[in-house]
């Protein structure tokens, strides 16, 4: 059994210059009232009727799905992010990077995506570990691609690991996180622009051997 975590195979690595890319970290971990306080999100009103689960298909990303995932990518952060980030902040999100800081997770086979009808609503990663990536087409916020994409990744990366699981989250995933068990240990700001601009984004962590809430709410897809 793996007893230590390999070097997070994330979009978000701290050693990324060539993306733009870098994490300042040693700020106070969030309570959990600061996670609900520092920006009041408007809550989903009117909850999308969920897909049955027959039309989703779960399989392993390949280099040809790079394409949709970026366009997907983009789409979620700006708009299920964007009454949590500023629009400076989400102007700077993407700066600089393309469809090939999939590559290496496409080519260690830790990505998978979901798909209707062929064609790519959401994907997740996961390396022993650590949930590296969750996102979801803003269209298809809602009805439960989240959850299920999350659970798959939260399975991969417990398989065979003794510690504690990571996610790392943006402000309005924390509480999604939350109620898998998962609790702040580190604010950290990603770098990003030209001028460079801070996004801060929340370190979450919880025993490998916890349980989801059965009762878990829809909320908005992460972002992180």
């Amino acid at each position: 059994m793996q007893s230590s975590r390999p070097r997070s195979a994330s979009c978000f690595k701290a050693n990324d210059r060539s993306r733009g890319v870098c994490v300042r970290r040693g700020l106070t971990p969030p309570s959990s009232g600061q996670l609900s306080a520092s920006r009041q999100l408007p809550l989903m009103s009117n909850v999308r009727r969920p897909v049955p689960p027959e039309s989703i298909k779960f399989r392993q990303a390949v280099g040809a799905d790079a394409e949709a995932m970026y366009a997907l990518h983009k789409a979620s952060v700006f708009q299920l992010c964007r009454h949590a980030y500023s629009e400076i902040e989400l102007n700077a999100w993407f700066f600089g990077r393309s469809p090939d800081i999939y590559q290496s997770g496409l080519s260690s086979g830790e990505i998978e995506v979901a798909c209707i009808a062929g064609q790519v609503v959401g994907f997740v990663g996961a390396i022993p570990g650590e949930v590296t990536l969750l996102f979801v087409d803003p269209v298809h916020s809602g009805r439960g691609f989240g959850r299920a994409l999350f659970e798959r990744g939260l399975s991969k990366a417990s398989q065979g690991f003794v510690g504690q699981l990571l996610v790392v989250a943006t402000r309005n995933s924390a509480p999604l996180y939350r109620r898998y068990g998962f609790r702040p240990v580190e604010r950290v700001a990603l770098v990003r622009g030209d001028p460079a601009v801070n996004i801060e984004v929340i370190r979450m962590e919880r025993p490998s051997n916890g349980s989801p809430n059965p009762s878990i709410e829809r909320t908005s897809s992460s972002c992180a």
